[in-house]
């Protein structure tokens, strides 16, 4: 019996099975969290870039119409994106100066990580990022 108690064999697989449910909840966290952090900064970038080509309008109905169109055809250059999840909403803004608002609402639900988002605490359904620029 005590030479049983001694012995080392399989002690490593032991440690290994305690030890990776902890690895697997950090790895799946950290690729959850990756994932949404890329797609709110795609977003970010998307409606700046929309907001940015509507300064190039003569009017307003104009910048309008060019902000609406960078968006729907900027969308593609953003792989983690998908264009049937993206609302965008573009509007003329009077105060405090008059200018352009973009804003860009990503539906989360049923996507890649949305079950993995339970493990660190994130209930969202969806992101949303805007820009605004003045004329």
């Amino acid at each position: 019996m005590i030479r049983f108690l001694r012995r080392e064999d399989g002690l490593v697989t032991l440690e290994f099975a305690l030890v990776a449910p902890l690895l697997a909840v950090l790895l799946a966290g950290m690729l959850s969290f990756g994932w949404i952090y890329g797609i709110s900064s795609s977003l970010q970038r998307l409606s700046a870039d929309a907001a940015r080509a509507s300064l190039v309008g003569a009017n307003q109905s104009e910048r309008l119409a060019l902000a609406a169109a960078a968006v729907s055809t900027g969308v593609a250059s953003f792989p983690l994106v998908r264009p049937a999840k993206l609302t965008a909403q573009v509007a003329a803004v009077t105060a405090p100066m008059a200018g352009v608002r973009v804003t860009l609402t990503y539906d989360m639900t049923g996507s890649q990580v949305s079950g993995m988002t339970r493990l660190w605490g994130w209930t969202g359904t969806s992101i949303t990022r805007g820009a605004y620029v003045a004329w």
